[in-house]
């Protein structure tokens, strides 16, 4: 379509630019002309008019027949002149082709993404549980899904790593808009000191994790995520931060 598009402007433009020569080439000519007298119809005297004779189409070597004769001197010239063009214009259009196609692909691939369900209760001697919502906000399902993920209790601001966890062996599709609650949970049960160290900032809960799947053009995709808690203000609020780091998506 786009191809077809270009071809049509570049006629016109040829047509336009083919008359704007011929007004511009156009060189002035006596003529004989008659004048009529009155309404009378006989002829007056003859007299000399001036008229516009194309340079295109008239005269002993008119434009066309040099141009043509031109074209026909360097045939080869031409030839290799227009399979260049030709060339270069094939190029932009597969570029655009590809550019497009890309686009395409953005707007409708699969883009999933986590928020939180909840926060830990936060009680002594409780496993703490915390819960995520793996939703996909593309236009297309999400295929092969497949997570890991884990809670754990840290220093912070955080310095040390974060283990990674093995992917679970169930695989999921995700459709638009739907969302998939997971759970997880701490195997230890929360203690005394690690709650102060908690309300008091100096420690902090991460939840992280990572989930891979494909999309429907069967590219690989990751989504790297990490949120915390912890401090007066989260506590406070009942509501988890995302981490500085630890946060991607490909």
């Amino acid at each position: 379509m786009l191809g077809i598009r270009l071809a049509l402007w570049t006629l016109v433009a040829a047509l336009l630019l083919f008359l704007v020569v011929d007004w511009g080439t156009s060189v002035p000519t006596p003529r004989k002309c008659e004048q009529y007298d009155g309404d009378s119809r006989e002829h007056g005297e003859i007299e000399q008019c001036t008229g516009l004779r194309s340079t295109v189409f008239e005269g002993a070597e008119p434009i066309v027949y040099r141009t043509a004769r031109w074209f026909d001197v360097h045939n080869g010239t031409v030839t290799g002149v227009a399979t260049v063009l030709l060339a270069i214009i094939t190029a932009w259009l597969v570029f655009v082709a590809r550019d497009q196609s890309k686009t395409t692909r953005a707007q409708l691939r699969a883009y999933v993404g986590v928020t939180t369900r909840n926060t830990p209760n936060l009680i002594v001697g409780e496993n703490q549980m915390f819960g995520i919502f793996i939703t996909n906000y593309g236009n297309t399902p999400a295929l092969k899904v497949k997570d890991w993920g884990d809670i754990r209790i840290k220093e912070y601001p955080l310095r040390s790593e974060l283990p990674a966890l093995t992917f679970r062996n169930d695989m999921i599709p995700v459709n638009p808009q739907q969302k998939v609650p997971i759970e997880f949970q701490m195997i230890a049960a929360l203690s005394a000191s690690e709650l102060a160290n908690i309300r008091n900032d100096i420690q902090r809960m991460y939840v992280y994790g990572k989930i891979e799947y494909f999309d429907v053009f069967d590219e690989y995709r990751v989504t790297s995520y990490r949120f915390e808690y912890g401090g007066t203000r989260l506590i406070g609020m009942g509501q988890m931060a995302v981490s500085d780091e630890g946060n991607e998506q490909k």
